[in-house]
């Protein structure tokens, strides 16, 4: 997994790889614990979860982008997941229609216009 910070700290950028599983959860288990840190601290703004390196993902997978999306809404700040068109993460969060109550982007450049657009 990959953590940057932009934007002087305020604007976070996680990239997990590979599968993010329940039950063969490594990385599940870190981007929980990295989202975990990462919402402790006031200064975060905005939290991108990139997921074009995911291969595989289950609904176990998808709990700590939910859980994190409803952190950063208490505290008026932005949760935005990158999953591209026809990955196994779009798949998913289009079956559960978590699409639909996420702020889901096709690249990282639609998620970096999603924030100018909403910047005071």
């Amino acid at each position: 997994m990959f953590t940057r910070y932009e934007n002087g700290g305020t604007v976070i950028i996680v990239q997990p790889e590979g599968e993010l599983h329940k039950i063969r959860g490594q990385e599940l288990e870190n981007l929980e614990s990295e989202l975990e840190t990462l919402l402790k601290r006031p200064s975060v703004t905005t939290i991108i979860v990139d997921l074009t390196a995911v291969s595989r993902v289950n609904s176990g997978g998808i709990g700590p982008l939910v859980e994190g999306h409803r952190h950063m809404l208490e505290r008026a700040g932005r949760f935005i997941v990158i999953a591209t068109p026809g990955s196994a993460a779009r798949k998913l969060f289009e079956i559960t229609k978590l699409d639909q109550a996420l702020v889901v982007k096709d690249s990282m450049e639609e998620a970096l216009r999603e924030i100018d657009a909403h910047r005071p």
